[in-house]
């Protein structure tokens, strides 16, 4: 007749600090890129320059992309299902289906791989399969999502780069721009949050400095230090 679980007191959930790379590391992670073939230079690039998901990343075609605008529409995602192979799927929410500008140089890489993919095409012949996404094999087929992740983390043994998993270069996009002072209700656009909120509680520990400057600007105005 009664709820046994009436009393008790659920846990408070405890939102974990994101990962990411410093902007020292993520130099160095540039450099380290020069050396590796231009599918994943342009794989890695893309992940830390536009923040996205594991399935967002890899279901982008190239007709998401503009290249005279500079910017990569993000409409589906992109799952590995066993006996099905690799399938597009929706995103997570609505606010993931977004536009987002890219910088000039990860433009220029894109256009290097496209004519690299488009040689690729013309040697396969008959054998490549028709197929736009940006990632695919040696015949054209949409590349399972987890052949990308161990590639990875085999190049960051290689290198002797920190442990990171790829989606912690989505924290990384996320905070050079918040470091960076960029506008919070633009960060949380551009990263396919729901709520603002979402990005405020996730990554409150970036905002340290900002509080500081806070301090700084009454100490100023109120005792004219």
């Amino acid at each position: 007749k009664e709820n046994p679980c009436k009393n008790m007191v659920l846990p408070k959930y405890k939102i974990k600090e994101p990962k990411s790379y410093t902007e020292d590391e993520v130099e160095v992670l540039l450099e380290k890129l020069e050396s590796v073939d231009i599918k994943h230079k342009v794989l890695v690039n893309i992940a830390l320059t536009c923040g996205l998901r594991r399935g967002e990343l890899m279901g982008i075609e190239w007709k998401d992309i503009n290249f005279k605008e500079k910017y990569i529409d993000i409409r589906r995602g992109s799952q590995y299902i066993q006996n099905q192979g690799t399938r597009e799927t929706g995103l997570k929410t609505e606010k993931s289906y977004r536009s987002i500008t890219v910088p000039n140089g990860l433009i220029e890489i894109l256009m290097e791989y496209k004519k690299w993919q488009d040689n690729e095409k013309e040697k396969a012949g008959d054998l490549w399969v028709e197929n736009d996404r940006l990632f695919v094999n040696d015949i054209g087929e949409p590349l399972n999502p987890d052949s990308m992740y161990q590639w990875w983390t085999r190049f960051l043994k290689r290198n002797g780069l920190r442990h990171m998993s790829l989606h912690g270069l989505r924290h990384t996009s996320i905070s050079i721009l918040i470091s960076n002072n960029e506008d919070i209700v633009e960060v949380s656009r551009r990263s396919g949050h729901s709520k603002v909120g979402t990005t405020l509680n996730k990554y409150s520990h970036l905002f340290k400095d900002m509080n500081r400057r806070s301090a700084d600007i009454l100490d100023r105005v109120i005792y004219k230090k």
